[in-house]
């Protein structure tokens, strides 16, 4: 033991040595490291140390940059050392392809960096990229799915990794198509790629390229397909419509004797097309005469076909008897022959014949009625959905096979539902003496009955009444009933009136030409205003003061809190001095006083003034009392003398005055 000389025991000095080993570089995103020194025991600190016993020492939390790090043991034998940690910031890789999915016929894309320049690209799935810039080369990589990895050159490299896609570009070529005719099916369109929107006249199904001829009608139409996204297409193709022919025509009448002459018909639509006949009937196919000779009896139907780029056909039949027998007679009657809409009928067959076998057959034909037609001899339930006149035919043959001239009769149907009253008023509020309009927007009526409770009118039949008029404060009913032939509907409102406000302007006041008087209006509470609003202090109240230069006379107006309005007028008479004159001294010598010659008047419109010097040389003139002779002539001070002037003055009563005089100069 060695002993110090104060008797305490003394430090060996090979006891504590707390040495560090080096240690670093590191990189910001390096794992935690445990650092050593030759002695344990001690205590770490210094940044990134996160723990102080065992020196842990973590990158990360230290940070880029150079770290002091200290290690202290303590005690009798205490000692400490410090390093140097140097911590370098770690890369960042971030970059990207805007946009991320391209076509085989896009240019190559090139990516941004936004983290640190200088380092490599590479590129998986046999791609071909530039490992300097990362440019990426389409044709060379061909379609498929890449990812483009980029790694810093730096001490403390990054990696980061964005994948792209190379597709072939859509095709929107459509396939041609076409001529249609107007009253051809649809047809759904196609095109070489799917997924596209169809566009253009016709189109019926945007999604399905479905096309309607009936639809886009007669014309040449753009039809557009369109393939959308970043490497979308699209194509535009014309499709031709032709107008459709129209086969109409007729034979007028339908039914012929074996003797009369050949019938020809009449073409209401599309010329120039082809006849036929069916049952071994004569017909020329060009003019659709039918040969009644050639032809014999019996029941043809006619068919003519146009000859167009849209054909069209029609068919109409026809009946040749031998008039030479005894014709059939068609008659029938109707349970009723004017009813409702919706309400169904029976016939019965009043037919004769010269046979004893009697009719045979029956052809009933009902326009606008379910069922449209009937071979029965006695139909029932015929019914007639909506409201008009409709014919009822019927064709009847015998044994021998001949035909009647059809018989024809009418149904007459209404709509028997009775009318839904109902109106519009112009302003259902109002003043006493105010006018309003009413506006009829019934359904089903054909007469209208209106009572005015209060007004003038009191009642009308007009469908839409106008200036009805209300000359009484109250409330009051209008009553309105809608007819027709089924029955009527009433409707009623009701109608305020409100009394006009009260307003009193006073009397009639008389006051000098200068003074002012109080204008007070008295009455109902409201917004008043007063008119004219010449020389008034506050046009918009209701008592202000005014300050007239003649006689005036106002009109005061309230409106009050229902927009009704009353007026009232007060006159204020001005009392005019008709005087004016001239001083007969002054003293222009710039003491303030008196320094200026003025005429003076009241009630003055027009003046003239005209000063002149001994000579008669005039030395001022003026048309206005506020101008007045300040003493010089040609802006030089004119001395003493006596001067004279001419005055004419006209007054504000069209009254005039000439007056003349001296006027003396002192300075």
């Amino acid at each position: 033991v060695i002993f110090s000389i104060s008797g305490l025991p003394a430090c060996n000095p090979t006891a504590c040595d707390a040495t560090i080993t080096a240690a670093g570089p590191f990189c910001e995103n390096d794992a935690a490291v445990t650092l050593s020194a030759v002695d344990p025991g001690g205590v770490w600190s210094g940044t990134g140390i996160t723990n102080t016993s065992t020196g842990v020492f973590d990158p990360s939390t230290a940070g880029a940059g150079t770290h002091q790090i200290i290690y202290t043991i303590s005690g009798s034998c205490n000692d400490a050392d410090t390093i140097s940690i140097v911590v370098n910031a770690t890369d960042d890789a971030s970059f990207s392809y805007t946009p991320t999915t391209y076509c085989v016929t896009d240019p190559n894309p090139v990516p941004t960096i936004t983290g640190t320049i200088g380092g490599t690209f590479t590129i998986d799935n046999s791609g071909v990229i530039n490992s300097s810039t990362g440019e990426v080369n389409i044709t060379g990589s061909g379609t498929g799915t890449f990812n483009v990895t980029y790694t810093t050159n730096g001490s403390c490299p990054d990696t980061a990794t964005v994948t792209i896609n190379i597709t072939t570009g859509a095709d929107a070529t459509i396939t041609a198509a076409g001529p249609f005719c107007e009253n051809d099916a649809a047809v759904t369109l196609s095109a070489v790629d799917p997924g596209g929107v169809w566009s253009g006249t016709g189109i019926t199904n945007t999604s399905t390229g479905v096309f309607d001829p009936s639809t886009a009608g007669a014309g040449t139409h753009q039809i557009i397909y369109s393939i959308a996204g970043s490497c979308g297409d699209a194509d535009t193709i014309s499709i031709v419509v032709n107008a459709q022919d129209d086969a109409s025509f007729n034979y007028s009448p339908t039914t012929y004797c074996s003797t009369d002459p050949n019938p020809v018909p009449t073409i209401t639509g599309t010329t120039g097309g082809t006849f036929t006949i069916d049952n071994s009937g004569v017909i020329n196919s060009s003019t659709g005469e039918i040969n009644i000779t050639s032809s014999g009896t019996g029941t043809f139907n006619v068919t003519y076909i146009t000859n167009g780029s849209c054909p069209d056909t029609a068919t109409v039949t026809i009946n040749i008897n031998n008039c030479t027998l005894p014709q059939p007679v068609a008659n029938f009657s109707a349970s009723q022959t004017t009813i409702c809409e919706g309400d169904c009928i029976n016939f019965t067959d009043l037919s004769t014949s010269a046979t004893s076998a009697g009719v045979t057959a029956w052809n009933w034909t009902f326009n606008g009625a379910t069922p449209s037609n009937s071979t029965q001899q006695n139909p029932t339930n015929v019914c007639y959905p909506s409201a008009g006149t409709y014919t009822v035919s019927l064709t009847v043959t015998d044994a021998n096979g001949s035909d009647d001239t059809t018989m024809t009769a009418y149904i007459t149907v209404t709509n028997c539902s009775t009318p839904t009253a109902a109106f519009n008023v112009s302003d259902d509020e109002i003043c006493v003496g105010e006018c309003i309009d009413f506006t009829d927007i019934s359904t089903g009526a054909t007469s209208w009955q209106w009572t005015f409770n209060g007004a003038i009118p009191s009642s009308s039949s007009d469908q839409n009444p106008t200036n009805i008029c209300f000359g009484t404060d109250g409330t009051y009913t209008v009553e309105l009933i809608a007819s027709n032939a089924n029955g009527s509907d009433t409707i009623t409102t009701t109608i305020t009136v409100h009394p006009l406000p009260v307003v009193d302007a006073g009397s009639d006041v008389s006051i000098k030409l200068g003074e002012t008087t109080l204008l007070n209006a008295t009455g109902t509470n409201g917004s008043y205003s007063w008119t004219p609003p010449l020389w008034l202090i506050c046009p918009l109240c209701p008592s202000t003061n005014s300050t007239p230069e003649e006689t005036i006379t106002y009109t005061v107006t309230v409106v009050d809190s229902n927009g009704c309005i009353a007026s009232d007028q007060v006159t204020v008479i001005v009392d005019y001095e008709f005087v004016i004159w001239v001083p007969n001294i002054f003293s222009p010598n710039g003491d303030g006083n008196n320094d200026v010659l003025y005429v003076r008047g009241k009630g003055v419109q027009d003046v003239l003034f005209k000063v002149y010097n001994r000579w008669g040389e005039k030395v001022f003139e003026s048309t206005s009392l506020d101008d007045g002779w300040d003493g010089t002539f040609r802006g030089k001070d004119v001395n003493n003398a006596v001067f004279v002037y001419y005055l004419e003055a006209t007054f504000i009563d069209g009254s005039e005055v000439t007056k003349k005089g001296d006027v003396t100069l002192i300075r």
